[in-house]
């Protein structure tokens, strides 16, 4: 527990020191510490409060603030035991080998960013949100709300003119959430990851899941199904009320 307070404080540190020599540019001395320190716990913990009104979109095409918020949600959606297994990895520890857990949580991660990114940038091209933008800042928003709609929540694009399909995807990305033991909510990666291999596996006439050569439990699967069959239960109740 120790490490996991001592990783928390040093990376929003981290990130809260970038942000406010960058906020230097557009605030006075203060507000450029208090809204470092305020978003870049925001962000780590994917609760998406903003001190500005319009989230972010004030910044659409600021690479620093994008990309350092964009950091600290990730390092906080993947969870403390992928990052504690990350961290033993990268640091060569004798005998480590990345878990088959950790391997899953990332691939399954950048795979949703990258392909939510793909979506909304072909929705949203030619569209009101991203009118005037450079190619570059296009590709930025759309890696900035494909990480942000997962499961934090700030937003550099304006939400109130998107096509309904986009914000639909949105919606899908936002139910699969971040990862287990993460800042994030959602039904998390793993488990959207145990049924896309378990589909995959059926459609191929495969009887097992198999994952790295690890074969995932039965009981797993079971599992994986029910927490999406109430979660979509419970979203379509909600939706209704």
């Amino acid at each position: 527990s120790f490490k996991i307070l001592r990783f928390i404080v040093v990376t929003e540190a981290i990130g809260a020191m970038i942000l406010t020599i960058h906020f230097l540019r557009y605030e006075n001395v203060g507000n450029a510490i208090w809204f470092g320190i305020f978003h870049a716990i925001s962000a780590f913990c994917n609760a998406g409060f903003s001190i500005y009104a319009d989230s972010l979109m004030g910044f659409q095409s600021d690479p620093v603030i994008n990309f350092t918020i964009m950091g600290l949600i990730i390092c906080g959606g993947l969870g403390f035991t992928v990052l504690g297994s990350l961290n033993s990895f990268l640091r060569g520890a004798k005998n480590q080998r990345l878990n088959t857990h950790t391997w899953l949580v990332v691939v399954v991660s950048f795979i949703l960013i990258g392909v939510g990114a793909m979506f909304i940038l072909a929705l949203e091209n030619d569209t009101a949100p991203m009118h005037g933008l450079s190619v570059f800042d296009k590709v930025m928003a759309a890696l900035f709300q494909s990480v942000s709609t997962r499961t934090a929540g700030f937003n550099t694009i304006d939400f109130t003119c998107l096509k309904t399909s986009t914000l639909f995807f949105m919606c899908i990305l936002m139910f699969i959430g971040a990862s287990p033991g993460s800042t994030g909510g959602g039904i998390k990666t793993t488990t959207f990851a145990t049924l896309f291999l378990f589909v995959r596996a059926k459609l191929k006439g495969n009887s097992q899941v198999n994952v790295r050569g690890r074969r995932i439990p039965d009981e797993t699967i079971i599992k994986s199904f029910l927490i999406v069959a109430i979660s979509a239960a419970l979203v379509a109740l909600f939706t209704f009320l």
